[in-house]
């Protein structure tokens, strides 16, 4: 079996123990479009009680179709939708660049669970465009809550970023919709933002202390030491003759 070695003059000699790349997340950071609303409705529901909104008045933000709640009798007559229109790779740098399909290293640091281990981290981004779609049974009560949103997602850009999401644009409010359902008239406001997201992967790599090569040489048996702190020690042995 063929063993790659490393070379680095950081991290000094290292062999791949774990091969292959997994998705890995630490703490609070690095969170996909799946945790994403998560902690939008969590922040909204900050934004609401700092403002003294009274709780039975509270608009909630769900991830459903709108016929779930349209149809449901004890459905609220405010509701907020989440949908992911598109995702795609993060593709181009501020400076017009095409960015590379395959994870970038961030940085090398000590394997916190095995000093003898060095984790490569690295990151590969994606952008994700995410409509939050307000309705409401009164349309001056849609256009006040599409304003209140967006002012929360604007003064709640730093939590986004605290919890993992990369950044997060105001894109665009759409024109202003009227959904008819039987005798009920929806007043549809919708808010259209580019959410940046990062994916995290890691790589083990186990630190070398020795490497020792044997080889004939004729009469000798050549022995190689490679030590990673000191360098290379060479010595021989006579195999004698026979």
């Amino acid at each position: 079996m063929a063993i790659k070695i490393d070379i680095d003059r950081h991290v000094g000699l290292k062999i791949r123990t774990k091969k292959g790349v997994e998705r890995h997340k630490s703490g609070d950071k690095a969170r996909d479009i799946d945790d994403f609303l998560n902690l939008v409705s969590d922040a909204w529901e900050d934004y609401q009680n700092r403002f003294a909104v009274p709780r039975a008045t509270w608009v909630p933000v769900k991830y459903m179709r709108p016929k779930e709640f349209i149809e449901s009798p004890d459905g609220p007559s405010d509701v907020i939708l989440f949908k992911l229109n598109s995702r795609k790779r993060f593709n181009s740098t501020s400076d017009g660049q095409r960015r590379p399909r395959t994870p970038s290293v961030r940085e090398e640091i000590a394997d916190p669970d095995d000093s003898e281990n060095t984790l490569t981290v690295s990151t590969l981004k994606r952008e994700n465009m995410v409509e939050f779609q307000i309705w409401s049974v009164h349309s001056k009560k849609a256009n006040q809550v599409a304003l209140q949103f967006e002012a929360f997602m604007q003064a709640y850009d730093w939590y986004f970023t605290s919890k993992g999401i990369n950044r997060v644009w105001f894109e665009q409010r759409t024109e202003d919709r009227v959904v008819e359902t039987g005798a009920t008239e929806w007043s549809v406001r919708t808010l259209e933002y580019l959410v940046i997201t990062e994916l995290i992967y890691k790589e083990v790599d186990r630190k070398l202390q020795l490497i020792t090569v044997r080889h004939d040489s004729g009469s000798k048996l050549k022995s190689t030491t490679i030590n990673a702190k000191t360098g290379l020690l060479e010595h021989s042995i006579d195999r004698g003759t026979t």
